[in-house]
């Protein structure tokens, strides 16, 4: 076999786990803001605040990411 035929299933390899890691990061971020979803659905008409840390939290820990870009001042 040539070196391109290598080279090339090498290639397709990578684009293919590439996109695998794209889809398993937006699949974790998109449990989480369901989840987030529900549960302001489930206080709207009620007198309870929502809790936006412990949702910032979920999301940070679940994008696995080490820079985060900006970052939000939930105080502000």
């Amino acid at each position: 076999m040539s070196p391109s035929i290598y080279e090339g299933a090498l290639e397709w390899r990578e684009n293919a786990w590439s996109r695998r890691q794209i889809q398993q990061k937006l699949g974790d971020v998109s449990t989480v803001l369901k989840a987030l979803a529900d549960y302001v659905d489930s206080l709207c008409g009620t007198p309870y605040p929502i809790d936006y840390e412990i949702w910032l939290r979920r999301l940070k820990r679940s994008m696995h990411v080490e820079d985060h870009g900006k970052e939000i001042d939930p105080s502000g």
